[in-house]
């Protein structure tokens, strides 16, 4: 937003308060918003599935005079962005998983049934205080070039 403010040539205080104040303007940038992540996504979905488009290259001819040949410039899909986007959209299927096992061996011999209890009692607490370490997504850097 601080970026949009400058845009704007106004403090960012500013722009919250007409965000605030003017619910057409609210609902303005939050359909530009939404326009640009349409962008976004198409671009990505394309460098997933590989695209082409028409290029000219521009060759300097026998005479010394410049020659233009069209051509068609190909990318191949990007393995990189189709798993970022697939990760991101079906994160059941795709997403990176790391299952860890842990396994406890408690001797109950000459244990009280009072101390088995407290045994059971603590494993549980252990149990509840596991999180989750299923890391989340990140961004991939795209390094090739287009």
């Amino acid at each position: 937003m601080s970026d949009f403010a400058q845009l704007l040539q106004v403090d960012i205080k500013t722009l919250y308060r007409w965000i605030e104040t003017y619910p057409e303007f609210c609902q303005s940038l939050a359909q530009a918003r939404d326009r640009a992540d349409h962008i976004i996504e198409g671009s990505l979905f394309a460098r997933a599935q590989g695209y082409e488009h028409p290029e000219d290259k521009i060759f300097l001819g026998k005479d010394g005079k410049p020659v233009v040949v069209p051509t068609i410039k190909h990318y191949p899909p990007d393995t990189a962005a189709a798993q970022f986007w697939l990760t991101n959209r079906q994160r059941g299927k795709w997403a990176v998983r790391q299952e860890v096992e842990q396994h406890t061996i408690v001797s109950l011999e000459g244990m009280s049934e009072a101390d088995i209890d407290a045994e059971l009692a603590a494993i549980r607490a252990r149990l509840d205080n596991i999180i989750d370490i299923t890391p989340e997504p990140q961004q991939i850097e795209d390094k090739t070039d287009v």
